[in-house]
């Protein structure tokens, strides 16, 4: 063994004895139970991350949802894994790796559609020596929190008690440094710390307490409902993309009428749909139309069918669109009234939460063709039944008409239509871009 050889084993495993000391430090408050699942049921590449890093010598775990879901026999969604390796340590060791984040940096690792998240263990929020930035605005809510510790104040960084789960690959053991394992058992919705400053730090733990609620059926702790009404308000403080995400993580999961009630009940709704909420309290048709969607999405989502985010936000802004349609109609013409009233209320609402542009589309079509489903002719019925949101405004319309709005049987009508006269899905998107290099060719 040559001497440079030597010395690089001397500091690996010198490196190997502060990991295991350090370790053995972080551990010494921690609950550690047999894991109450297999490993089959984790995900390879998780599996293979986690390998990947403990060969380099870093300390490596599952961590969050995951092992909830697991332990609660449910299939998690995605799993993520923490580590005390530092981001830019982190990418170099995988070939499909890109660091994300700005408040908090994080490695995505990539295999095909599968994405790995990996995180560095969290420290306490400090203001920085150098910049003298302010971590936290005065209410405060978390600005900057690339700040890096151990497990133990990784785990503390963590929402809720069933959150600060960690699991060790090598030794199959659940490692708890709260009452995540107790709480699980009971069932019981619990944060760490005190509830009113976490809420301020990130008033999104908010939407998410009331989406654990109604995805696992849990109660929530006294203590943790108790700010939120009161600290509800601060959702204004959030970017609207990812205040659209979080809502999408409510409603498209196969519990949204659940979700919805939830809300509700938190009085979250009137900061994310202040407008609709305002209508519904003079016309209960329009959160009537909301339950019947988001039933209908929810039963779409158990029979493992497609759901779209647009389909359901058309039901949230119909109405206020039919009002300011009625409100512009008159001193404009009927089209022009129309498209004022749907730009209105969307530029309003995007205001709030970022609604893209593909689902924006998609709303107006719906939108549109209530009209045109309704007021039919001869003329125009092939090229109805021809569009490529036919489906979904046709869906729309039934559940209008369940919802006891009378549409002189428009939905029977086309029910009936179909049925005589099946309709063949037809690719669209092949056509336009054939269609676009025939112009290219022509102009050339």
């Amino acid at each position: 063994m040559s001497r440079l050889q030597r010395k690089w084993m001397e500091y690996w495993q010198s490196l190997s004895d502060k990991l295991t000391k350090r370790t053995k430090i972080h551990l010494v408050n921690a609950t550690i139970s047999p894991a109450a699942f297999s490993a089959h049921h984790i995900h390879l590449k998780a599996l293979e991350v986690l390998s990947k890093l403990t060969q380099k010598k870093y300390n490596a775990y599952l961590v969050g949802g995951c092992i909830r879901d697991l332990l609660l026999d449910m299939t998690p969604k995605d799993f993520d894994v923490t580590t005390n390796a530092r981001p830019e340590a982190i990418k170099p060791l995988f070939k499909c790796a890109r660091m994300i984040g700005r408040r908090f940096r994080l490695v995505h690792v990539v295999f095909g559609r599968d994405i790995i998240e990996v995180s560095t263990f969290r420290g306490p929020p400090k203001k920085n020596k150098i910049t003298s930035e302010k971590a936290t605005r005065d209410q405060g809510f978390l600005i900057r929190d690339n700040v890096y510790g151990t497990i133990e104040e990784d785990a503390l960084r963590r929402d809720f008690t069933i959150n600060a789960l960690y699991y060790d690959h090598q030794t199959h053991q659940v490692i708890d440094f709260s009452t995540g394992l107790q709480d699980i058992k009971n069932r019981c919705l619990k944060l760490l710390g005190d509830p009113a400053t976490r809420y301020r730090e990130d008033p999104v733990r908010m939407l998410r307490a009331a989406r654990f609620a109604a995805k696992l059926d849990f109660s929530l702790d006294a203590k943790t409902e108790e700010p939120i009404k009161m600290l509800a308000p601060l959702l204004h403080q959030i970017p609207g993309t990812r205040l659209f995400d979080e809502m999408m993580k409510l409603l498209l999961y196969g519990y949204g009428e659940k979700s919805w009630s939830y809300l509700k009940y938190f009085n979250l709704l009137p900061n994310l749909l202040s407008d609709t909420i305002r209508l519904s309290e003079a016309n209960p048709k329009v959160e009537s139309l909301i339950i019947l969607v988001l039933q209908s999405t929810d039963l779409r989502v158990k029979q493992n069918k497609p759901v779209t985010p647009a389909f359901i936000l058309s039901a949230f802004f119909w109405y206020h669109v039919l009002q300011q349609y009625h409100v512009f109609k008159h001193t404009k013409p009927d089209d022009e009234a129309w498209c004022l009233a749907v730009d209105m209320v969307l530029r309003k609402q995007c205001q709030i939460f970022s609604i893209p542009k593909r689902y924006t589309c998609f709303m107006r079509d719906v939108w549109s063709l209530q009209v045109a489903l309704i007021h039919r002719s001869d003329d125009t019925i092939m090229q109805i039944a021809g569009h490529p949101r036919f489906r979904a405004a046709y869906d729309f319309l039934l559940l209008r008409e369940e919802n006891g709005e009378s549409l002189d049987s428009a939905g029977l009508w086309w029910t009936n239509y179909q049925i005589k006269n099946p309709i063949p899905s037809v690719n669209r998107f092949k056509y336009r871009k054939k269609s676009r290099h025939i112009k290219s060719k022509r102009r050339m």
